[in-house]
């Protein structure tokens, strides 16, 4: 009667083989992480820009689209109560926790009652580049001076 199982030699190639499909899998999982990551914080970026819009529609009033590239991160700020004090809307988008890096041409987007870019109340031009990148992995949204996302 032969005995069952695996000898030693079949064990060691088998766990070779495994190892050097790590090898190759995990710095391929790794940089599909990384692209994924800055792609999630560009459309990040294009959603708050779209959310700085809808909310100077609805409070007909200037909606600021804060940029803090130092930091890494962004929000809207609206003065919805009409008392001169802006407030934070929605979330700090922070993408440091991701890794992600961000820099801008500016750091400030405002938009008008009418949902488009404007230079009131000492707001700069809304012709923006921002980039957003990790390792080798870069995503650009761009804005036009009337504040249209170009991607």
């Amino acid at each position: 009667m032969k005995p069952s199982g695996f000898t030693l030699i079949e064990t060691m190639i088998a766990i070779t083989l495994l190892a050097l499909c790590g090898a190759i899998v995990l710095p391929l999982a790794s940089q599909y992480s990384a692209r994924l990551s800055v792609m999630h914080a560009a459309d990040e970026f294009t959603t708050t820009i779209s959310l700085a819009r809808a909310l100077a529609l609805r409070s007909s009033d200037v909606a600021q689209l804060q940029i803090d590239d130092a930091l890494d991160r962004f929000w809207v700020e609206v003065d919805t109560a009409g008392s001169g004090q802006a407030d934070t809307i929605g979330r700090v988008i922070d993408l440091s926790e991701k890794a992600v890096s961000l820099s801008s041409t500016r750091s400030l987007l405002c938009f008008d009652a009418t949902g488009i870019a404007t230079t009131i109340n000492g707001c700069p031009s809304a012709d923006a580049v921002v980039i957003f990148s990790r390792n080798e992995w870069a995503d650009t949204v761009e804005l036009s001076v009337a504040g249209k996302v170009l991607r």
